[in-house]
């Protein structure tokens, strides 16, 4: 079974748009073959999991790979098999199993799992996969970044990007099913 990696804010509610939306983003997913790997906290991790696990036919479909954070101390109550890390190397290395990422709006540490999934593949220490940055906030880091970057000179202009951009979650598992259909 294929894996993609869901990063995301622990911050949202379930209340709120983005979480129902990353929700159904992963029952789609799960649907059609994948699991679903996220930090295994609150918020869009959360949303994920409960998609994962509520159209879960089988086996596991909701992976947590949760690390201690004083705002995060549990892992959320829809991951299905939990692999704990002491620090954000190691979970980092996790992720970087998967077949495929979605990064959805987030934080510090959710730029940090982008940043480590782009490197990896601008160095060629992982195969080709897709990335697929979700909203407004991951695109406009981005682009900034890879625009100031090759204009000093510090990436080559031929190099990247290395993700596909898509405005909602459910997009971009569109997106991602549309690609691995392709391959």
């Amino acid at each position: 079974m294929k894996k993609v990696a869901m990063f995301g804010s622990a911050r949202p509610k379930s209340i709120q748009p983005i979480y129902r939306q990353t929700t159904e983003a992963a029952e789609l997913l799960v649907r059609n073959g994948w699991t679903v790997a996220t930090g295994g906290g609150p918020g869009l991790m959360e949303a994920a999991n409960l998609g994962a696990k509520k159209v879960c036919a089988e086996g596991v479909c909701s992976l947590g790979y949760s690390i201690f954070l004083p705002f995060e101390a549990e892992t959320n109550e829809h991951v299905q098999e939990d692999h704990h890390h002491k620090n954000f190397f190691t979970r980092l290395e996790e992720f970087a199993t998967c077949d495929a990422f979605i990064a959805l709006p987030g934080g510090w540490g959710t730029l940090l799992e982008i940043l480590t999934v782009v490197q990896l593949l601008q160095v060629n220490h992982m195969e080709p996969r897709p990335l697929i940055l979700v909203g407004v906030e991951n695109m406009l880091i981005m682009e900034q970044a890879e625009s100031r970057l090759k204009r000093s000179g510090y990436v080559g202009v031929n190099e990247g990007p290395f993700w596909d951009l898509a405005k909602t979650p459910l997009e971009a598992a569109r997106m991602l099913l549309k690609k691995c259909d392709q391959q």
